[in-house]
């Protein structure tokens, strides 16, 4: 690991990392509102509003598709859309606004999660409430939510390196370095 890096996985229990795509600060405040009010009524956890790039990986393996993410050609990164919200039967897909990825995105995304053998079974999203049962299908809130998202298209601001996993308790998810998708910001 280059030393630049050793203090990255230094206080870390598990050393599995996730990629996250974040929105800008107007979107993420809304989505995280919404996360929020919804995990008080049901009981869930809130965390940060975010689209998982890859998961569960390597800190090396992070690093490298960090750099891949970020040399991918502005253009092709500008905006993703938000679909209608689904439900799925599994904790962290249990509520979530799909989204439609640039395609550059999207295929980055499928490599990342074939190293661990997998094929997402599951869109890219973001996630509204984890471990949310029928009940919240009920929700008033979510008829508000997919109205003022469904079809909404939006700029994905920056790539968080993060510590978290399956097996790592939601707390102690901690956001590393974010760095923005424009190369412009980072000049």
């Amino acid at each position: 690991m280059p030393e630049s890096e050793r203090h990255l996985g230094s206080p870390l229990t598990n050393n599995l990392f996730s990629l996250w795509l974040l929105f800008p600060k107007e979107v993420a405040d809304r989505l995280a509102a919404h996360i929020s009010c919804i995990s008080d009524k049901i009981g869930g956890p809130s965390f940060e509003p975010h689209v998982t790039l890859a998961a569960d990986i390597a800190l090396g393996t992070a690093v490298e598709f960090e750099r891949r993410a970020l040399a991918i050609d502005r253009q092709q990164t500008d905006r993703a859309e938000f679909c209608p919200i689904q439900f799925g039967g599994t904790y962290f897909q249990s509520l979530y606004l799909p989204l439609i990825l640039p395609d550059a995105l999207a295929e980055l995304r499928r490599e990342a999660f074939a190293i661990n053998g997998a094929v997402p079974f599951f869109p890219p999203h973001v996630s509204l409430a984890y471990g949310a049962d029928d009940n919240a299908r009920d929700l008033p809130l979510i008829r508000e939510i997919e109205r003022e998202f469904e079809g909404k298209k939006v700029e994905l601001q920056s790539l968080a390196l993060v510590a978290s996993s399956d097996a790592r308790p939601i707390a102690d998810w901690r956001k590393l370095r974010a760095t923005a998708l424009d190369r412009r910001a980072r000049t």
